[in-house]
């Protein structure tokens, strides 16, 4: 369902390697998957996604606070990715105080073959 869910220019593969870190956060609410937040190959923070009938509740908040208090507790430094025409991911990092680059970045890496 995830993979299915999730589908922000990441392989199939990806996914699953990052549902495998022992990271990544699901929410439950209702008994239902309200919605999900991992590490990228990378380390970034991010696959943040809520499900459409839980947003506007503070899931997203609470995912992302988990996240990156959870990776300064390891001694790692959070940080994430978002897309500059994300204005819900954009406004959510804004509300959480994080510091925006003031220049693109681009991010380069080989897989591991």
């Amino acid at each position: 369902m995830i993979s299915k869910t999730y589908t922000l220019n990441i392989s199939e593969e990806e996914v699953y390697a990052s549902i495998d870190r022992p990271e990544f956060a699901a929410g439950y609410a209702d008994g239902k998957l309200a919605g999900f937040i991992g590490l990228h190959a990378e380390g970034s923070i991010g696959m943040l996604h809520v499900m459409d009938e839980f947003r506007g509740r503070g899931y997203a908040w609470d995912l992302s606070a988990h996240m990156v208090n959870g990776r300064m507790a390891a001694g790692a430094y959070p940080y994430g990715q978002v897309y500059d025409d994300n204005e819900a991911s954009i406004s959510l990092q804004r509300k959480m105080g994080m510091t925006f680059s003031k220049e693109f970045i681009y991010w380069m890496w080989k897989p591991a073959s």
